[in-house]
């Protein structure tokens, strides 16, 4: 009787269960290290900025927007940036650059001379006829930027005694991504920094 030898397959060994999962935490980690040195989360407190970001009645209240900004770009007109003050941290859209002339004639934008649109602005918060949406024209100096709020009729800025802001006071610039998903960036925070926390009181 002929013996045929018995040919015993050794099944492939792929990395341990353990070894897998400390990959992906130490991934996640990296990624998460990386984002937080790129990014700073904001919390919108405040009407300043209406209706372009929704602000809460007090930083620990429900109800205002969450944003990104980026910690190391250069702001441009236009941009949502974000200043540390004396006193606290606000934010305020980027109106004229250093050299730049900004007037405001019955709420509407003279930048260097020029008549400049605002698509951002709402004309339900930018009264003509209230005296702080007209000014003589302003001369941005170096180093600076004149800010506003979207919300001209309630916000305090470069019209009143912050004046015009240090460059390097800006803490931040908002993101594009963050605020062209908004919604879902604050739906996802407002759920952890408010909502998780109710259930387990």
């Amino acid at each position: 009787m002929t013996e045929f030898p018995i040919i015993l397959k050794r099944e492939k060994q792929g990395l341990p269960f353990s070894l897998i999962l400390c990959i992906v935490l130490a991934v996640i980690l990296f990624f998460n290290v990386l984002f937080n040195s790129l990014y700073l989360r904001i919390y919108i407190v405040g009407s300043s900025m209406n209706d372009t970001l929704t602000g809460a009645v007090a930083s620990d209240v429900s109800g205002g927007d969450f944003i990104y900004v980026h910690r190391f770009i250069k702001p441009e007109r236009g941009d949502i940036v974000v200043i540390q003050t004396e006193d606290k941290v606000i934010i305020k859209r980027v109106i004229g650059l250093a050299g730049d002339e900004v007037a405001l004639d019955h709420g509407k934008l003279y930048l260097n001379g020029t008549l400049t649109e605002e698509p951002y602005i709402s004309p339900e918060n930018n009264d003509p006829n209230k005296p702080v949406n007209t000014f003589a024209p302003v001369r941005v100096p170096e180093g600076h930027v004149f800010c506003m709020g979207d919300n001209r009729d309630n916000s305090v800025d470069s019209r009143s005694s912050y004046g015009c802001m240090s460059v390097e006071s800006i803490i931040g610039i908002a993101a594009e991504w963050s605020l062209d998903f908004k919604d879902a960036v604050t739906a996802f925070n407002t759920f952890f920094e408010f909502t998780l926390p109710d259930l387990f009181r």
